[in-house]
C-alpha cells in the first residue's frame, strides 16, 4: 500500500471519528438544553418575581406591582404544580426579605401562592388571562382583607387592590405572549 493510501485511509478515519464526536457532542449538549431549558425558564421567573418586589423598599406595598403572581400562574400552567408552587413560594420568600417587608401575614401569602399554583395547573396556556385576573382578585381580598383586620391602613390597601388587579390586567394580557415565544 502506497503512503499516499496510507494518509488518505488515516485521514477519512480521523475525518469520521471527528464528525462521530462532533455529532455526539452536539446531540448531548442539544439534549442537555432541552432538558434545562425548563428549570432555566422556572428560575428566570423565580428570579423576576423576587426582584419586582424590590420597589417596597420604597413605596411599602401603596403599589400593587409584583410578577409573583404571574410567575406563579405562567409555571403552574406550563409546568404543573410543584413548579408553580416553588415558584411562587421562594419569589415571595425572597422578595420579601431583599426588601425588609416579611410580617406577620407572610406565612397567609405562602399559603394563597401554594393554593394559587396548585389551582393553576388545572387550566391550559389558552386560559392564562382569565386565570391570573381570578387568581389576583382572590389573593388580594384575601391579604387585602387580612391587613385591614390586623389594622393596617385602609386607604393603603385600597390603593394597593386597584393597583395591583389594573397592573396584572396588563400584565397577563402581554406578558404570557412573551414567555410563551421562549418556551
Amino acid at each position: 500500500m502506497s503512503f499516499r493510501k496510507q494518509v488518505f485511509d488515516f485521514y477519512r478515519a480521523v475525518v469520521s471519528e471527528k464528525s462521530l464526536k462532533i455529532i455526539l457532542v452536539v446531540v448531548f449538549v442539544l439534549f442537555i438544553f432541552l432538558l434545562l431549558k425548563n428549570v432555566f425558564i422556572i428560575l428566570l421567573l423565580l428570579v423576576i418575581g423576587a426582584i419586582s418586589l424590590l420597589h417596597n423598599i420604597f413605596t411599602r406595598n401603596t403599589i400593587g406591582f409584583e410578577l409573583c403572581i404571574f410567575a406563579t400562574v405562567f409555571c403552574a400552567i406550563n409546568f404543573g404544580a410543584g413548579a408553580g408552587i416553588f415558584v411562587g413560594i421562594f419569589s415571595v420568600l425572597i422578595g420579601f426579605m431583599l426588601s425588609g417587608n416579611v410580617d406577620e401575614g407572610i406565612l397567609l401569602i405562602l399559603i394563597v401562592f401554594i393554593l394559587i399554583g396548585f389551582f393553576a395547573s388545572m387550566f391550559s396556556f389558552e386560559n392564562i388571562f382569565i386565570v391570573g385576573l381570578v387568581a389576583t382578585i382572590v389573593y388580594d381580598i384575601i391579604i387585602v382583607g387580612f391587613y385591614i383586620l390586623m389594622g393596617s391602613s385602609p386607604i393603603k390597601n385600597i390603593s394597593y387592590f386597584l393597583t395591583h388587579v389594573l397592573l396584572n390586567y396588563y400584565i397577563f394580557k402581554y406578558l404570557p405572549a412573551v414567555f410563551a415565544g421562549i418556551i
